[in-house]
Formats: structure tokens, sequence, C-alpha cells
């Protein structure tokens, strides 16, 4: 089966209604190029990030591919790498031969991926079988509760910088933000995934109701709402050391988030 008919399964085995083309165009072209590559030595390509969750925010989202191969071969994913450079959306690469996959040596943020494929029907299978050992719960709330001090302190860093004028908001800083709250819906045991999905169930969470608020509209007008940015990322960094300002009956508190 060609590349093109095969991300055409994709979208409609897993509902992806709306994908965007330029990112269906560029992971057609992707996947083209690596089976052209890599031919034996390719066992497995899986699709991760915002396109394996149909979550794609235009301008902001990479193409997140997973590669398993026989054996590494700098030579062939040097040449992949030089062959992708030209993409118009950046092609974010993970590469594992099967002795690392057997053995348990990934990172993890692909283990976060695979745990999102086994039990969200997300982050499909494009080439090949699923190789990806099984990863339970505990393991990515274990990751997440050792990984929390990390990413508050280096949150709290580009916050100060945001605030001295010495960065602006950028893809990096909302997705440190993202990994942050992550990391803080964990610590209340509950896993979320997508810009909005994670923002919403946080916000969501301090006051036990579902609120109808888009991150991925703030995004796409970013430049005017750098100051609601900068005023939750207060928020959430306090909350780090305050646990009492996120009381849900702390309408005050609700008034600063929400503006209302």
């Amino acid at each position: 089966m060609n590349s093109n008919l095969i991300v055409g399964e994709m979208i409609r085995r897993y509902n992806f209604n709306g994908y965007p083309e330029e990112y269906r165009v560029s992971l057609v072209n992707a996947l083209d190029k690596i089976r052209g590559v890599f031919k034996d030595n390719l066992l497995s390509v899986t699709l991760g990030g915002s396109g394996g969750k149909n979550k794609i925010i235009d301008g902001w989202s990479d193409l997140d591919i997973y590669i398993i191969l026989k054996k590494y071969d700098i030579e062939q994913i040097s040449l992949l790498q030089e062959e992708l450079d030209d993409s118009k959306i950046h092609i974010g690469l993970t590469f594992y031969n099967l002795y690392e996959i057997e053995n348990d040596l990934v990172d993890f943020k692909t283990k976060i991926m695979v745990y999102e494929k086994n039990n969200y029907d997300v982050n499909p299978t494009l080439y090949g079988i699923d190789y990806f050992k099984d990863v339970d719960y505990l393991e990515v709330y274990n990751n997440d509760m050792m990984n929390y001090p990390v990413v508050l302190q280096a949150f709290k860093r580009m916050y100060i910088e945001v605030l001295n004028n010495k960065r602006k908001i950028d893809k990096s800083y909302i997705k440190k933000m993202l990994v942050l709250l992550k990391c803080i819906l964990s610590s209340h045991k509950i896993f979320a995934f997508g810009y909005d999905e994670v923002f919403r169930t946080f916000i969501g969470l301090l006051y036990n109701s579902d609120i109808d608020i888009s991150l991925k509209d703030i995004i796409i007008d970013l430049e005017n709402n750098e100051d609601y940015i900068i005023n939750i990322s207060r928020e959430i960094i306090e909350y780090t050391t305050y646990t009492d300002l996120f009381n849900k009956n702390d309408r005050n508190f609700k008034k600063r988030i929400l503006g209302g």
C-alpha cells in the first residue's frame, strides 16, 4: 500500500475528521521518505504527538514519528534527516532498534506515547507492527512526580525571563507550561493529553466542573493574550507553593483566572 493510502486509511480508521491538509501531505511525504531510505531495515513507524491524536494546532504542532529499525544505521538516519529538512511541517523523529525495545531502553516521552496508544486508541502504527512494551499508569505517575520539581524550576526561570523582557511567550514556553500542568494533574491521579484537554482539565479541577475555555484559541491569537498567559503562569507557580489558592470556593481566585 502506498503512503497516501496508508495515511488516508489512518484518518478513516481513527475518525480524524478535519485533519489539516498541510499536515496530511507532510505526513505522506515523510512516510514515503522513511520507507524509501530504510527499506528492509525498517520494522515499524508510529505517529505520536498532536498528529497522532488529531489535536493539531496549525503553526504550532509538529509531526512526531517513532521509528523502529532492525539495525541503528547512522548513515541512513542522517540521509533521512537531510531529506526531511525541506518539510513545511517540522518532523520530530525518534529512533530505536529492536534491541532497545526488547530491553526497555526507551525514553519517557515514548512511554507516554505508548500509554496513550494502548489506552485511548490514538497514535496509530502506520507501518509494520507495534513492538513497544505496554506501559501502566503507575509508571506514568511515578515519572511525573519525579519530573515535577525539575519542570517547575525550569518554568519558573522562563516566567521570570518573560517578566524581565528577556524572552517572549512562544511555543517552548507554552509546552513547558503544559508539561507542568500535566505533572500537577498527575499528582491528582488525572491523565490528560492535548493542549485544550490539559488546560481545560486543570481549570476544571479547581472548581469540580466543566469550564468552556480553549487554550487553542488563546494560542492562535497569542499576541493579544500574552497578559492572560502571564497572569495564569503566576497563579500556576503560586499553586505549587500555596495550594489553598486553588480552593474551589475561592471566588477571587476564579475571577483572576477567568476574568469573570
